[in-house]
């Protein structure tokens, strides 16, 4: 709100937000004339050229229902394709054009949403506007997930990291929040509001984690078969890619657990029991090995990779790496 209403305050960066002002509320709204977005939208078929723009209503009113939110979160609200999202070339070339123009007050704010998700054309197209900026425009990439961003992108951008939410903030900002959400959500506000909803994704991935690690144990090669042909297959691929992140990060728990770290570790009530049984399973050298398994499968499907063979291929990895003592 202060760099859209940079001449409203006298040109001071150090001022607050008065929340009266035009450009405050505007901001507020989401409707300033001077704040774009450009945000992943999934295409329905090669004949849909909606861009970020055409889908700016639907955005706005997702965000006043849910201000903080996951990539899930809203491509689940917006769209009912279960596809990959991404940010397309043609964004670019609209973008380029509508900056073009003078502001319509002092500065104009440009937000990418997800900048990870950019494909090479489209961020090829945007290097040199990003590298030398005009005087007026600002550029804001947003991504929970910055080494994704493509080198030639994140070499031209200044990063500034904002760290977990303690605590006492998730418990401040989500007053019904349990001791145990505001400890097991990370820091994550995203986190914490699917805890407080209950999940049905995040339950199936611990269930599945667990399955996948008694299958590893017992060497059931048939039941990783039949899961990863009858069961996962049926997902989507933000579905499959989540299980695939849930189970890095009860993977990392494990590993504090092992490393005497019982005060950081964020495990959830039902996967304290398994975990406390499987551990010695798990041998610590391995953990790191067991990690990059998951993160090479999340790789491949993101990069619409056969599904059944990603996953039967990662179950049998992982087999190899539990041992029966």
């Amino acid at each position: 709100a202060v760099l859209l209403g940079y001449e409203e305050v006298e040109n001071s960066l150090d001022a607050e937000p008065c929340g009266e002002c035009p450009s405050c509320k505007m901001t507020s709204n989401l409707f300033h004339p001077d704040l774009l977005f450009v945000f992943p939208t999934i295409k329905k078929d090669s004949n849909d050229k909606r861009l970020s723009r055409d889908h700016l209503q639907t955005f706005v009113e997702f965000y006043n229902r849910r201000p903080f939110f996951s990539l899930d979160d809203w491509t689940n609200y917006a769209f009912d394709d279960g596809k990959m999202p991404s940010i397309y070339n043609a964004e670019a070339v609209s973008l380029l054009e509508r900056v073009e123009n003078k502001p319509a007050r002092g500065k104009r704010v440009v937000i990418f949403l997800c900048p990870e998700l950019m494909n090479a054309e489209c961020a090829n197209r945007l290097l040199k506007t990003i590298e030398e900026p005009e005087g007026a425009n600002i550029y804001i990439f947003i991504s929970d997930h910055p080494d994704d961003i493509l080198e030639t992108v994140i070499s031209r951008l200044q990063r500034i990291y904002f760290p977990p939410l303690a605590e006492a903030d998730i418990k401040r900002l989500i007053p019904e929040a349990s001791d145990n959400v505001a400890s097991i959500c990370h820091g994550d506000m995203c986190s914490a509001m699917h805890l407080m909803e209950g999940s049905e994704d995040l339950q199936r991935n611990h269930e599945a984690f667990i399955q996948l690690m008694r299958w590893s144990f017992m060497k059931d090669v048939d039941s990783m078969l039949k899961w990863s042909n009858d069961e996962v297959s049926k997902l989507s691929r933000k579905e499959q890619i989540g299980m695939l992140e849930s189970f890095i990060d009860i993977v990392r728990e494990i590993q504090m657990l092992k490393l005497g770290a019982s005060e950081v570790s964020y495990l959830s009530d039902d996967l304290k029991t398994f975990v406390s049984k499987f551990m010695p399973y798990m041998f610590e050298e391995r953990i790191p090995l067991i990690v990059d398994i998951f993160s090479d499968a999340i790789v491949s499907i993101g990069r619409n990779c056969q599904s059944k063979l990603v996953f039967f291929d990662m179950c049998l990895k992982t087999l190899v790496l539990i041992p029966r003592l």
